[in-house]
């Protein structure tokens, strides 16, 4: 109990730390009458009952009510809402759920279920609201849904959350519809198969962006870059090509870049060439690598770039070219991961052991995943180069798997991960 209340008065909400059903429980034994109708959030309800101790804490801390998941019952939304007085709210919709004990109905029952009580919420308590998490598989209620959000200021929102959960081409919405967004202090954006036009809206604040499962041309890129200028975190996925396009985009805020593409190609990698990001500090590829094409051009370098990073990568053949110019892009890199690689042959790790240029000024190597027998021998290659060097390098961190086939000294650090401490 202690640990609640200190939390609920160090301005976060104890909600998110408790138990889903034991939540469900405090709410309906916390007031003073029971709902006739039971909450329809889905939860399974325990067989216990609430002290009368949780019952008055419940009751007299706001912060465990400021984060509302929004359901059908309009009654069940007032409840919560008297016990969060005039907190900033966080709110979460999901336009798929149903109730508990009956049959899904017809998909625009599904659809319109939840949305009647997220617009009256956006209609009586928009200067409230914090943090908004919306998602729908029906491409024309969020389309509904966003034409409200339009029409209301939202002074206080900082995080904004919108997946369209339907990926299917067919999807109903509209194909050329494109939306605005303009929250003066919307810090974190994500947005999932949702398309914006950034040349007319405005993130002045926007600090974090997250675009997924949604083309992003050249043309975006500016638009976004005008409308963020403070933009410090990109993940992108999707992007256009950039062949035959020399403008610069500018992202002077810029500091970690993240491509999550399903089909990564060169020409798309090319958009780094196109990014003046002065700050850039880490970059991530979150993504198959497809090395059949060497690109075109020798890329521009970020001097700025510590952290390279590969993540779920995979590369359908080894080219030297391809390999060698990703590392270029980061020449002063000093920490190196690649998670997850499942590639024969391990193309990452060799190239990172044949690279003079690169290797010596690595600090940390993080390798997680490979399960592939060729990268051992990369990653003896990999010790022993470095031990010849004299390089910089403190800490090469690899799974148990991979170790069990390379001596060294190890000194374990937890969760499969050995640590191997190369000597000065």
């Amino acid at each position: 109990m202690n640990k609640v209340y200190d939390a609920s008065r160090a301005d976060e909400a104890p909600i998110n730390a408790l138990p889903d059903d034991v939540l469900k429980l405090i709410f309906e034994e916390a007031y003073e009458h029971r709902l006739n109708q039971s909450c329809q959030c889905g939860y399974a309800t325990v067989p216990t009952h609430v002290s009368c101790r949780w019952r008055r804490l419940a009751t007299s801390l706001p912060y465990l009510w400021r984060y509302i998941h929004v359901t059908p019952s309009m009654d069940m939304l007032k409840l919560y809402l008297d016990r969060t007085e005039l907190l900033p709210l966080f709110i979460r919709c999901s336009g798929t759920e149903t109730d508990e004990d009956e049959q899904p109905p017809e998909p625009e029952g599904v659809t319109t279920r939840h949305m009647p009580c997220l617009e009256s919420l956006l209609a009586d308590y928009a200067d409230r609201i914090q943090l908004l998490d919306i998602s729908s598989c029906y491409g024309h209620v969020l389309a509904q849904l966003l034409y409200t959000m339009q029409q209301r200021s939202l002074p206080v929102l900082s995080y904004l959350s919108i997946s369209n959960q339907n990926l299917d081409p067919e999807d109903d919405m509209e194909a050329d519809l494109r939306f605005q967004l303009c929250y003066p202090n919307l810090k974190d954006l994500h947005l999932l198969a949702l398309p914006v036009e950034y040349s007319s809206s405005s993130f002045d604040s926007l600090r974090s962006l997250c675009i997924t499962h949604c083309n992003i041309s050249i043309l975006d890129l500016h638009a976004l870059s005008n409308a963020a200028p403070q933009l410090s975190s990109l993940t992108l996925s999707s992007v256009g090509s950039v062949i035959g396009i020399n403008n610069i985009i500018p992202f002077p805020s810029l500091q970690s870049l993240t491509f999550i593409d399903e089909y990564f190609t060169v020409e798309k990698l090319g958009i780094l060439d196109q990014m003046d990001a002065p700050i850039l500090r880490r970059l991530c590829v979150d993504t198959f690598l497809d090395s059949r094409t060497n690109q075109p051009q020798p890329p521009r370098a970020f001097p700025s770039i510590r952290e390279l990073c590969f993540r779920n990568t995979y590369m359908y053949a080894y080219s030297p070219t391809y390999d060698g110019n990703l590392f270029l892009y980061a020449p002063n890199a000093v920490h190196f991961e690649l998670r997850n690689d499942r590639t024969k042959g391990s193309p990452v790790l060799r190239c990172l052991a044949e690279n003079p240029a690169f290797l010596p000024l690595l600090h940390t190597v993080l390798v997680t995943g490979p399960r592939k027998l060729d990268c051992y021998t990369v990653l003896q290659d990999l010790v022993a180069r470095q031990a010849q060097r004299e390089g910089p390098l403190k800490e090469l961190r690899l799974e148990r798997e991979v170790i069990d086939e390379i001596g060294a000294e190890l000194e374990e650090v937890g969760n499969g991960i050995i640590q191997i401490v190369l000597a000065d």
